[in-house]
Parts: structure tokens; C-alpha cells; sequence
């Protein structure tokens, strides 16, 4: 049928070796996306629904452990060829957002939590920084944007009113 076809030109169009690594792949990134997104946001959202500030601090815990995690993930090209890489991955972010191993608590107490607290003073200064930069930014955008916006229509040709003749 359709999907015997469909495998055939698969198979046809690349080497086995290729399809067999690349349908893994996929499914290991798609997996990793709906555990380490849409579950945590759908329970993010069941937490604030309650009056429960626990599995408020669990569910905002487990995002700034994530957020850590996606800012490496950025260096992922180095690791991704390692032999189970994206199963590894898979299986973290499942330790991070299960209750049952609260392994975003323990990663954000041993870790993030101390690195927090003993740079907290020069992030602050990093942020406000930033800020100020972005503050400045964004009026060097706006005053740009208005001059040529004055400059173009400055340019665009006026029509004048039509005069009307006066009948006697």
C-alpha cells in the first residue's frame, strides 16, 4: 500500500543507515520537546490555579534548571554525535520534570542555587548593565526610525489642491 511505497522511496533516496539514525533522532527531539515543554507548561499552569505556593516553586524551579539547559544546548553540535547522546538528554529532562526524582530541586540546590547566590552581585550589575545598554539601544532605534521616516516623507512629491474656477 501507501506506506510500503512510502518506504521505498525513503530507502531509495538515502542509505539505511541514515533513515535508521534519523527517525530515532527525530523522535528523541520530539519527545524531549513535548516532556520538557508542554508537560511542565501544562503543570505550570495547573499550579497556579491553586492556592498550593509549593508546586508554584517546584514548577518555577524546574524552569530556571530548563533555561540553564537550553542556554547548553546551544553547544549541543559538540556532543550530539557521542554514542545515546539524545536518549541521555531524554532521559535528564524526564529526571528534571518528574515529581517522583524532583531532579530539577536537587540540580537547582547542589548547583544553579550556590552559583546564584555567590555571583548574585555581579549579575545584577551584568543586568542593570544590560538594561541601560538595551535602554539606549532602543532610543538609537527610535530616533534613527523617525529621522528617515522625516526623511522619506520629506520626499514624496504634494499634490496640490486642485483650484476651483469660480463661475460668475
Amino acid at each position: 500500500g501507501k506506506k510500503h511505497n512510502f518506504l521505498l522511496f525513503l530507502l531509495s533516496r538515502f542509505s539505511f543507515p541514515a533513515v535508521a539514525i534519523m527517525l530515532p533522532i527525530f523522535l528523541l527531539k520530539s519527545a524531549s520537546y513535548l516532556m520538557g515543554f508542554l508537560y511542565p507548561s501544562y503543570m505550570t499552569f495547573k499550579a497556579l490555579a491553586t492556592s498550593n505556593k509549593e508546586d508554584d516553586k517546584q514548577w518555577l524551579i524546574y524552569w530556571m534548571v530548563f533555561a540553564v539547559m537550553n542556554i547548553a544546548d546551544a553547544f549541543e553540535f559538540l556532543f550530539s554525535w557521542l554514542p545515546l547522546f539524545f536518549e541521555l538528554k531524554l532521559a535528564f529532562i524526564c529526571y528534571l520534570v518528574l515529581p517522583q526524582t524532583k531532579g530539577a530541586l536537587v540540580m537547582y540546590e547542589r548547583f544553579l542555587q550556590p552559583f546564584l547566590e555567590k555571583h548574585e552581585a555581579d549579575v545584577d550589575k551584568y543586568l542593570d548593565d544590560m538594561k541601560k545598554r538595551a535602554l539606549e539601544m532602543s532610543q538609537f532605534v527610535v530616533s534613527q526610525g523617525k529621522q528617515k521616516l522625516t526623511e522619506i516623507v520629506g520626499n514624496i512629491p504634494h499634490k496640490s489642491a486642485p483650484e476651483t474656477q469660480k463661475t460668475d
